[in-house]
């Protein structure tokens, strides 16, 4: 025998739409109730970005290099003093981290992705004037090695505006599929 009323033995049904078992739901709670949105539950997300983009995009552009080697390796037509490894290569990984820096960025921010990817294809941006200017300003690089700094500069830079055009379409379509 239960020795509980009656009516607080009925007081909480998981199947009633008053009590909902989602915590996050604001359909279940009263306005003295806190509840936990998206926005307090991703917070952390924000002071990661700047180390998750460039981690990813140094990972994930050394991880491509890797494999463009391996397969000029395996392929044998190519050599490592030749100009497609020399030339080529290098424009590739120099897109590819640039894609990467910009897309993880966007990925990882819990909202305003279109805004975010382009804050930091702005900061990548103002690194590789950095670095073209010191590149400039040294005296031991050679005309060679700053054309080529200057074309990995704006192969990085193509890459950043096309991830963040993708992340605008991404987003584009995700709140036209939601309303």
């Amino acid at each position: 025998m239960n020795s509980m009323p009656s009516d607080d033995r009925d007081a909480f049904d998981p199947r009633d739409d008053a009590c909902d078992s989602n915590p996050y739901s604001t359909a279940a709670h009263s306005d003295a109730t806190p509840v936990a949105t998206a926005s307090a539950i991703t917070w952390w997300r924000w002071p990661l970005i700047p180390i998750a983009a460039p981690t990813g995009a140094i990972l994930g552009s050394t991880l491509l290099g890797i494999v463009q080697w391996f397969s000029m390796k395996m392929y044998g037509g190519f050599h490592e003093d030749g100009w497609y490894y020399l030339y080529v290569m290098p424009l590739i990984t120099s897109f590819v981290f640039g894609w990467l820096w910009c897309y993880i960025a966007a990925s990882f921010a819990p909202k305003g992705k279109t805004t975010t990817g382009a804050v930091m294809a702005t900061i990548l941006a103002m690194l590789m004037v950095f670095l073209i200017f010191v590149s400039f300003t040294q005296l031991e690089s050679t005309t060679g090695e700053r054309i080529q700094l200057v074309l990995a500069s704006i192969a990085t830079l193509i890459g950043s505006v096309i991830a963040v055009a993708q992340t605008h379409d991404e987003e584009k379509s995700v709140t036209a599929h939601s309303s």
